[in-house]
């Protein structure tokens, strides 16, 4: 699985590994003056740059997964099942990359809206679905609408 070791590399360039704090993806916040906090600029919470480092985050952390899970010593790899953290490491960083590659900021805003309400969509889902609410902050469902609002 040799061909794999660039994209272990990339994971490795966007990540450190704190002995207390287990691993961190470093891609911080925006910053100030770039593009991404333009995008980010007035909207109440709901931000460009937390859909795309969400998503890079997500891809990373299916990577390293796979990584533990192919080069353990007692590895035993199976045809098909490696094929699903490669899925569950693409379709986020797709996301990131559809939300950032928006040739305009009314795009991307757009775009990661259309992402968050998505995601709270299928959280509300959950939380109806196994009577569970969050016991801080909002529901799904209040942060779809919120959302219908900002459009």
């Amino acid at each position: 699985m040799g061909f794999l070791n660039p994209l272990f590399a990339l994971a490795d360039s966007l990540t450190s590994v704190d002995d207390e704090s287990g691993p961190s993806f470093g891609l911080g916040e925006p910053a100030e003056d770039s593009e991404l906090a333009r995008d980010d600029a007035d909207l109440s919470g709901m931000w460009v740059s937390h859909v795309a480092i969400g998503s890079i985050g997500a891809s990373l952390d299916h990577i390293i997964q796979l990584r533990k899970l192919i080069m353990r010593p007692e590895s035993a790899v199976t045809i098909n099942a490696p094929w699903t953290l490669m899925r569950g490491a693409l379709e986020p960083a797709a996301v990131a990359l559809w939300v950032l590659s928006g040739k305009t900021r009314a795009t991307r805003r757009t775009r990661a809206a259309r992402v968050l309400h998505h995601d709270y969509s299928e959280r509300g889902k959950w939380e109806m679905e196994h009577r569970k609410q969050p016991e801080a902050g909002r529901t799904g469902k209040t942060a779809q609408s919120r959302l219908r609002l900002l459009r």
